[in-house]
């Protein structure tokens, strides 16, 4: 889990950066935090 996060923030910040698009950041965040208290 915590290597695939890592794959996915530094994808996700190469993708579209969180500066320019700061709600998509949020919105990502609270998936994975969801994701980690279903586990």
């Amino acid at each position: 889990m915590r290597k695939w996060s890592k794959n996915a923030f530094k994808n996700f910040f190469q993708a579209s950066g969180f500066n320019q698009n700061p709600l998509a950041f949020l919105i990502f965040i609270n998936g994975i935090l969801i994701a980690k208290s279903k586990k």
